[in-house]
């Protein structure tokens, strides 16, 4: 059961100092997970829920904001897709990009059905990569898609 997240937010502009402002947020009692009390992740800030497995990165996903998700391992990045798949019902997809190769084509043919409200899922190291094919294919991630980095 989650009780209280912390979130750290952080002014638009970067500079030496950085100005941040810390947050505390109060669970509702009884509140299992984020998505019972909350509509969307915060945006712009460090969010420390004081626990795992409290429904955060299933809030990025359903949240009504086209989202990038930095996930550590591909395991977590398997599991998550298949709680998530193409199968007709009206709710997300969310589109795993791990492992070797271009991913280009997959990542053209996912924007063209769901480039609306995009879902996807990639390691650290791959958001770069990501980010330049969403480019070369003109969506620009860093503008339109809010970024969950995943723990």
């Amino acid at each position: 059961m989650i009780t209280e997240i912390q979130t750290t937010t952080f002014n638009q502009e970067i500079s030496e100092t950085a100005n941040s402002r810390d947050t505390k947020i109060t669970a509702p009692e009884g509140a299992r997970y984020l998505g019972d009390w909350m509509e969307k992740i915060p945006e712009n800030c460090v969010l420390n829920k004081g626990t795992t497995g409290c429904g955060a990165t299933t809030l990025a996903t359903v949240q009504r904001t086209p989202t990038l998700i930095a996930a550590p391992f591909t395991e977590l990045i398997r599991n998550k897709a298949a709680q998530f798949p193409e199968n007709g019902e009206n709710k997300p997809v969310l589109l795993p990009i791990y492992g070797e190769g271009d991913k280009t084509r997959e990542i053209a043919d996912y924007m063209q059905r769901h480039g609306d409200m995009p879902k996807i899922i990639t390691t650290y190291d791959s958001v770069p990569k990501v980010c330049r094919t969403l480019d070369s294919l003109g969506y620009d991630p860093r503008r339109y898609m809010h970024l969950c980095v995943d723990e």
